[in-house]
């Protein structure tokens, strides 16, 4: 689907072999196909776990890297509801939990906006993951696309979560500046 390279394809599928094969022959773990789809995005839009923590394993592999739709690995595993390929994506320093997409959207967006509530519970285990509206019209957050389309459950849990985020800064005593 993704195409244009054997490494790619390769990903998509889940060949691990193959995968690893093109990555001894030299082939850039970057080397992008049809829309910009690295070999990453691709074994995350399939949730082929082992294939992603090969590609994690490579140095060089540019995780948070958008795709020609705007998206990255983590925004595409969110969207096809892959947990464990999120969880894995989300263990690696170099994957941002909060990277905006070309039109302004997330990994949050992204998984609220397709009922993925396993993912969507597992994106708010990370401390600094943002609620914030932000697409580009500023008319959009994940509660307000859970919401459009129809996950009310999900619009739920991220407002009671906001809620107790706010809660929690409001309570936490503020330190005390240095000479008072």
């Amino acid at each position: 689907m993704f195409g244009s390279n054997r490494l790619v394809d390769a990903a998509q599928d889940g060949l691990l072999d193959i995968v690893k094969r093109e990555i001894d022959k030299g082939v850039d773990v970057n080397k992008p196909g049809f829309f910009k789809m690295t070999a990453l995005m691709g074994a995350a839009s399939n949730g082929h776990d082992d294939v992603v923590r090969f590609l994690l394993e490579q140095s060089e592999t540019d995780v948070d890297v958008l795709n020609a739709g705007g998206t990255t690995a983590l925004m595409t595993a969110a969207r096809g509801g892959h947990l464990e390929t999120v969880k894995i994506l989300l263990d690696d320093p170099r994957c941002d939990v909060n990277r905006l997409g070309k039109w302004g959207g997330t990994a949050l967006m992204n998984a609220a906006g397709f009922g993925n509530m396993d993912v969507v519970k597992e994106l708010l285990k990370h401390d600094n993951i943002s609620l914030a509206e932000t697409y580009t019209d500023k008319n959009h957050s994940p509660i307000t696309i859970a919401k459009q389309n129809g996950f009310d459950d999900i619009a739920e849990l991220l407002e009671s979560f906001e809620a107790k985020r706010k809660q929690t800064r409001k309570s936490s005593p503020r330190p005390k500046r240095p000479g008072m």
